[in-house]
């Protein structure tokens, strides 16, 4: 047991059976990480069944991730969370007007943001987000740049 947070063999039948999609990466997960999937696994009673499936949909997705791009994802995370209130609102707006674009002009963003070189998109990111870096994708600021 590390520090508190259980090993996979020491986790009760229910929390075992509510975690079963993490079973084989529990072991190399982060204590907080654990720590977090342990608290959710607790509310599992209560939630309703949509809440439950959701949940269930999204741990599944992670266990199918590849350790890049979970690597991807959680230093996402570490960026929105080094973020000031203020600069995580402004992405939200970002991200809003972004999904209000219609659907071909969104596709043409993606294609350009995936055409760019990972030096041009973290310049990119730098330009319009200051210190913290971009949040990985169009909204951050390839307006106007369709082909």
């Amino acid at each position: 047991m590390a520090q508190g947070v259980p090993d996979w063999s020491d986790l009760d039948a229910g929390q075992r059976t509510v975690l079963a999609p993490m079973e084989e990466a529990w072991d190399g997960l982060s204590e907080e990480h654990r720590r977090r999937l342990l608290e959710m696994a607790g509310r599992w009673r209560e939630m309703d069944p949509e809440q439950r499936q959701r949940i269930a949909q999204r741990l599944e997705r992670w266990r199918d991730l590849s350790p890049q791009e979970r690597e991807r994802i959680r230093d996402h995370h570490r960026r929105l969370q080094s973020m000031t209130e203020a600069e995580r609102q402004a992405l939200r707006q970002r991200w809003e007007r972004y999904r209000q674009l219609p659907p071909e002009h969104r596709r043409q963003l993606r294609e350009r943001w995936e055409d760019l070189s990972p030096q041009q998109r973290e310049r990119l990111r730098q330009h319009r987000q200051g210190p913290h870096g971009g949040n990985g994708g169009p909204p951050g600021g390839l307006r106007g740049h369709c082909r």
